[in-house]
Formats: structure tokens, C-alpha cells, sequence
């Protein structure tokens, strides 16, 4: 009896130069995709010491992130929620109770509140300004940098690009809104404000990784 050809194994098929050319193809687009490191494996390489989310961890708006940097610290808070406005407003309020008026700072608070008042808004007129179904998949973001180093301390506010994976976030670009310069002892105290707040239990530890201001 002769054997119908169409259900020879697969292995003894005449195969088309087409489909073999498309096997291919197929074949390398998944090597190439496997081989792409995923936003997780990006974040899991991250050399972050501390890391906290906001308010909490089952209420995620945002996270503050503590790297070791040029032996100091940057201390990062990066917020991701709609709910931004009302963020921001937290913030002046305990930047009010930390520098009240007569206090030494006072005045920096006030330019530090804001700059982050002037970045909201910028973040939230350009939310404003999409489509309904862009502003649907979109949430507004921002980021705020304390860096505390032997020669360096700052505060950088911007607006970050985001790559989600697996439920994590990872910052692949910034860009960077306003340029304010600050003494460098109300930037220690303000991220020494920062570290008490977040990582209560660890505060001692990583307040002692900041370098003590000159002035």
C-alpha cells in the first residue's frame, strides 16, 4: 500500500524555501526578544540600599530610593500618580512645619515648594493636553533627587520616562526642570527630613552615610 505523504513525520517534508525563510525569521525574532532584558531585570540591577513605597505599600503612588553616589547619597522620590497635586501639597505641608516663618531656611523652602509647584504643574498641562485615550494610559509623574556628596548637594527636580515591567518601574530618562541652588545645610536637613520620615528603623545608619555640610 502507498503511503499518504501527508502524514509523513515532519522531518522527512520537502520544505519551500519560503517557509523555511519564514521559520527562520521567526526563530530569531524570539532568540532576539528572550535576549532583551526585561524592565525587572533592569530594576533587580539597580544598587539602591534603601527603598521605600508611598504612602505605603499597598497604596503605591510613588517610591523614594536611596543609592550610595561619589560617597554619599542620592536620595530619590519618584512619583507616579494622578493624584499628584495632592502629592505636592503634603510636601509644602511639612516643608511649612519644618521651616515655620522666623526660622533659618524659611526662604529656601519656600523656592524649593515652588519649584515643585511649577513642575506639577508643567507635568499636569501637558497630561491635560493628550487625547482621552492617551490621558487614560498615562499617569502623571515626577522625580525629586537629593544628592549629598563630599563635593555636591543638590536638589534636582524633572519629569522622568518610565519603562514599566512586572509591576516595577524603571527611570530610563530625565528631564530636568529648573536649576535652584540651595545652601548645602538645608539640603542635609531637608534629606536627613526624608530618611527619618521613610526609613524609620534604618534612619541612624544612612544619616550617617552623609557627608556633614561646610556651612
Amino acid at each position: 500500500m502507498r503511503s499518504d505523504p501527508s502524514i509523513l513525520p515532519f522531518e522527512s517534508r520537502a520544505v519551500s524555501p519560503i517557509v523555511a525563510a519564514f521559520m527562520m525569521i521567526v526563530s530569531l525574532c524570539v532568540t532576539a526578544a528572550f535576549a532583551q532584558p526585561s524592565a525587572s531585570d533592569e530594576t533587580k540591577a539597580q544598587s539602591w540600599i534603601a527603598r521605600a513605597y508611598l504612602p505605603d505599600d499597598e497604596t503605591r503612588l510613588g517610591e523614594v530610593r536611596v543609592s550610595e553616589i561619589d560617597g554619599g547619597l542620592q536620595i530619590r522620590t519618584l512619583l507616579y500618580s494622578n493624584l499628584l497635586k495632592r502629592i505636592v501639597a503634603e510636601i509644602e505641608v511639612k516643608c511649612e512645619e519644618g521651616w515655620p516663618d522666623g526660622s533659618r531656611y524659611r526662604s529656601e523652602s519656600r523656592r524649593y515648594v515652588g519649584t515643585l509647584q511649577a513642575a506639577r504643574e508643567k507635568v499636569w498641562t501637558r497630561w491635560r493636553d493628550l487625547s482621552n485615550r492617551d490621558r487614560a494610559r498615562s499617569t502623571q509623574a515626577l522625580i525629586i533627587d537629593f544628592v549629598v556628596t563630599d563635593d555636591r548637594a543638590e536638589i534636582e527636580v524633572g519629569v522622568p520616562k518610565l519603562s514599566t515591567g512586572a509591576s516595577e518601574r524603571s527611570v530610563t530618562g530625565i528631564e530636568r526642570l529648573g536649576d535652584e541652588i540651595y545652601p548645602s545645610r538645608f539640603v542635609h536637613a531637608e534629606a536627613v527630613r526624608i530618611l527619618e520620615d521613610q526609613f524609620p528603623a534604618r534612619a541612624t545608619e544612612l544619616i550617617a552615610m552623609l557627608p556633614t555640610p561646610d556651612e
